[in-house]
């Protein structure tokens, strides 16, 4: 830095004050946990008590009105996180993050996981859909009731946009290829075709070997392409 020309610098030590500022200002977002709020959407009235270890603690008249205020916490303490991965579970982190999330998005988009979330909220018994509905609403309302958008969203400089109620599958639906271990035990495999079956079958073991029969020697036989650049993508956000 010292060799730097003030000119070059100049804009770093702008860009720092501003993220500096952003972090200084940050608890401007943090959600007034006394007092009363008036909210649309609620049947009666709903009481949320904090803890001393901030956990809340929420008491309505209501199923539905229960849901509509566990969407109002999670809206208050953990709406940047619960955005970040829908928009992971959509295929929509290339606006927030750059280019570099562009192949990532179109692999996601490709899979159709917004279809599938709707097509189960349609599913739904009208019973439960209410209910799925009042937590939307709660988040929304949780969110709104913020004195400032949180830090994360004013440092990247993007805005929050209405959680709807299919939202609701986007973890559930992201967290089904996440947590599969057998894909990537047959990626694997596929991947060292040539090996050994029963080598093969001893280094896979951990995480549960494919099955040695004329089924699995077939699959080994196939010519597959390469892995498809979407595919990397994904392998390279979620660490897979």
């Amino acid at each position: 830095l010292a060799e730097m020309p003030m000119f070059r610098l100049l804009p770093l030590l702008l860009l720092s004050s501003c993220s500096l500022f952003r972090l200084a200002t940050a608890r401007r977002s943090c959600p007034d946990l006394q007092g009363r709020e008036r909210v649309q959407g609620l049947e009666d009235p709903l009481t949320i008590h904090r803890d001393e270890h901030g956990v809340p603690h929420i008491r309505a008249e209501n199923e539905r009105d229960a849901l509509f205020g566990l969407g109002f916490v999670h809206g208050q303490d953990r709406l940047f996180q619960m955005d970040g991965w829908r928009r992971a579970a959509w295929g929509e982190l290339s606006p927030w993050l750059g280019d570099d999330y562009a192949r990532y998005d179109a692999f996601v988009e490709a899979l159709g996981q917004r279809r599938r979330a709707a097509e189960l909220l349609d599913a739904l018994p009208p019973e439960h859909r209410a209910l799925v509905v009042a937590y939307a609403a709660g988040v929304n309302a949780g969110a709104a009731s913020l004195r400032a958008r949180p830090v994360e969203y004013r440092m990247l400089q993007v805005e929050f946009e209405p959680w709807q109620p299919e939202d609701a599958y986007a973890l559930l639906l992201l967290q089904s290829w996440n947590l599969a271990s057998n894909p990537y035990t047959e990626a694997n495999a596929l991947s060292m075709a040539d090996m050994d079956p029963e080598l093969l079958s001893h280094l896979l073991r951990q995480q549960g070997s494919p099955a040695i029969d004329e089924t699995w020697q077939h699959v080994r036989q196939l010519d597959i392409a390469s892995w498809s650049r979407g595919y990397q993508a994904w392998d390279e956000v979620l660490g897979a």
